[in-house]
């Protein structure tokens, strides 16, 4: 061994390493976080949140939040989609934070008369 020590990073390098090491961090977490409101109700076709009219459907979506970094959504686009033989509300929404896209599924279900 030729007795060289080696040498540590800069203060430079390693504010580098912990920002990246804190980015790498704050993107998983989010992934996670998405990973999660996919498996909530309204997160997938095969697990719609259920609502009494279309015209709280937008509403509904807009309130749940981002799933990444909890702000607010706006509503891109709102249709009808057919999955199973059963018509639901496919809600496609984008955070005007962080600008991620979310997709809300809805189940339109009119409350019955006494």
């Amino acid at each position: 061994m030729s007795g060289k020590k080696k040498k540590k990073p800069a203060a430079k390098n390693r504010d580098k390493i912990d920002r990246r090491r804190k980015q790498r961090a704050a993107r998983q977490l989010a992934n996670e976080r998405e990973r999660l409101a996919r498996l909530e109700p309204g997160g997938a076709p095969e697990r719609p949140l259920t609502v009494v009219s279309a015209a709280v459907v937008e509403e509904h979506a807009r309130r749940l939040g981002c799933a990444q970094c909890t702000g607010p959504l706006t509503v891109d686009d709102h249709a009808v989609a057919k999955h199973d033989g059963e018509l639901l509300r496919k809600v496609s929404t984008r955070c005007r934070m962080c600008r991620s896209e979310r997709v809300v599924w809805l189940r339109i279900t009119p409350r019955l008369p006494n």
